[in-house]
């Protein structure tokens, strides 16, 4: 078999290449362009959520030593009205007085703890939260990594087999049309 017959006869075979890459160059610019658009869009989107989170959480950590610092300041006043309770000295209605405060105090210190408690619980919330967020942005930083992966493989392939095929179905169609060429001039 002599090479121009194989040339001529796999014309169809190099068209097939050629426009085999073509496809993988388009394929490999906008297929995983398209998908890691997308990846980044949602790497914003859960960034965005845990900045949200972020300052929430500073929120709490305020409110919490808001309140640690109320709590503070309400100990040494029921201190000292215990120990104005407790004095021979003090008259009943004093003490009578004195116990509605303690106990003014003591509901708003139990209020304040419940808050506090509350807070803490949504701070830890918030946390766990943020570890969910952060895996996911590293799974989706992967799968944008593998998708870079793949664009640069499909380019490849299509400028190789784009290539290889435009060049031998050019030497292919030549090698043709000068064969015809041959036999017209010597009819």
């Amino acid at each position: 078999m002599q090479p121009t017959s194989f040339l001529s006869s796999a014309d169809n075979l190099f068209k097939f290449l050629f426009l085999n890459g073509i496809i993988f160059i388009l394929l490999g610019m906008f297929y995983p362009l398209e998908q890691r658009n997308q990846l980044e869009l949602k790497i914003l989107e859960y960034n965005k959520k845990v900045a949200l989170i972020n300052q929430e959480n500073n929120i709490l950590n305020r409110d919490i030593k808001s309140l640690n610092n109320e709590l503070n300041l309400r100990i040494p006043k029921s201190e000292k009205l215990a120990a104005l309770k407790k004095k021979k000295s003090t008259s009943t209605k004093e003490k009578s007085n004195i116990k509605l405060q303690l106990d003014e105090i003591k509901s708003k210190t139990n209020l304040s703890y419940q808050n506090l408690q509350a807070k803490s619980d949504e701070l830890s919330k918030n946390l766990i939260i943020i570890k969910n967020e952060e895996s996911l942005i590293i799974s989706l930083k992967n799968q944008k990594e593998t998708y870079d992966t793949y664009c640069y493989w499909f380019f490849y392939i299509g400028i190789i087999s784009g290539t290889l095929g435009f060049i031998f179905w050019s030497i292919s169609t030549y090698i043709s049309e000068r064969k015809t060429y041959k036999e017209m001039r010597n009819l």
